[in-house]
Formats: C-alpha cells, structure tokens, sequence
C-alpha cells in the first residue's frame, strides 16, 4: 500500500516529514537539508543525497536533535 504524508514542517534550512499508509503499517519519516546544489549532480542524485530516510520515530527524533533542527511536526487535517 502506498504511504502519504500525514505531516511536514520547514524552515529556512529543513525539511522534516511523517508518512504513513492506510493498512497502518510503521509510519516513516524523512529529513530533507534544503542547502544543496543542485548543478553539482542533477535534481534528482542531489536530492537522494540530501534525504534522510525512511527513518523510525526513534531515530528520527534522535536526528532532529543531533542536527539541532527546531521544528515540530504539523499535521495535516483529514478531508
């Protein structure tokens, strides 16, 4: 089953998201360092590069922390 992003947050630097699935698998979550180049090696290599993730919840929050990333996650609202 495919995941979505249930919630997300930046600022001037990160990117912090949560995905999840409907079948409730683990949700996972990802860290994105917006201060990349993008000429260096192409869209796409350099964004993989930058992504970190899938994490779990435990590592996730013990990055944040290390990185010093002050954000806490907004969750989006069902429809």
């Amino acid at each position: 089953m495919p995941f979505e992003v249930v919630a997300y947050n930046f600022n001037d630097r990160w990117i912090i998201a949560k995905s999840d699935s409907k079948a409730g698998d683990n949700p996972q979550y990802w860290i994105i360092d917006k201060q990349y180049n993008f000429s260096r090696l192409g869209y796409r290599e350099e964004l993989q590069r930058q992504t970190t993730g899938p994490l779990d919840s435990i590592s996730f929050y013990k990055t944040i922390k290390t990185y010093g990333i002050d954000l806490q996650l907004k969750y989006l609202s069902n429809k």
